[in-house]
């Protein structure tokens, strides 16, 4: 099947990053529609979806092709199908004119003018230059954008901790404010050893604490599954 992506998954790094396949990679355009960044994010910052334009408007993009069972790993970063919904398209390429392909857009409800990407998003979408013709991507250029800045962790606030103590480790669940003014939660382990405690540590900020809950709760079902089935083996 075919995959046509307009947004930051025309870097090949974000496909691979994602383990998706792909046996085929060129460039497409979609006639009949519009890129703007209006997919609204936690952070404020917008992303890019597709919107049905005038005729004569058009999405440059990259066609992938991919196996169909590879959608669901696809499925998951877009937030399908609360934030997004998978729709068909008919893409024009060099060797077809006429591809069917799905895409992803933004559902109404999380779609808002006005917004801009994250810098480091946009440069995403810009890494796909070989794919793109010059216009198209000076276009892309010269969008507005959020500045990246480096996030420190410098003065940090504790405002709030819970802990678990189980067989020998304790684990610290903390809200945090760094320096910057960022809310994050840190988890951190710690284990005794005979040279003393070993711990370990790892941050997610707030913009990114909605899909690090979704992988909990996904793989928490999934651990409970594979712990019934050796029961019952």
């Amino acid at each position: 099947m075919y995959y046509f992506a307009y947004g930051s998954n025309m870097d090949e790094s974000q496909m691979r990053s994602k383990k998706v396949a792909f046996t085929k990679r060129e460039k497409a355009i979609l006639y009949g529609y519009s890129m703007s960044f209006s997919k609204k994010t936690t952070n404020g910052s917008g992303r890019a979806t597709i919107l049905p334009s005038e005729r004569e408007s058009f999405v440059e993009g990259v066609l992938y092709e991919i196996d169909e069972r590879d959608l669901e790993k696809l499925d998951k970063p877009e937030r399908y199908p609360t934030h997004y919904s998978r729709i068909e398209v008919t893409v024009s390429c060099a060797e077809n004119p006429s591809v069917k392909a799905i895409a992803y857009q933004a559902n109404p409800q999380f779609v808002q003018d006005g917004l801009k990407p994250m810098q480091g998003y946009l440069e995403s979408l810009l890494a796909a230059k070989p794919f793109l013709s010059e216009d198209y991507y000076q276009k892309l250029a010269s969008a507005e954008y959020i500045p990246q800045q480096k996030r420190r962790i410098s003065k940090e606030v504790e405002i709030y901790s819970e802990k678990i103590i189980a067989a020998g480790r304790t684990y610290f669940f903390d809200i945090k404010q760094s320096g910057k003014g960022d809310y994050y939660i840190a988890i951190s382990e710690s284990k005794k050893t005979a040279e003393g405690f070993e711990r370990h540590r790892v941050m997610i900020f707030a913009d990114h604490m909605q899909e690090f809950t979704e992988s909990i709760i996904s793989l928490n079902a999934k651990l409970l599954s594979i712990l019934e089935q050796s029961k019952s083996a």
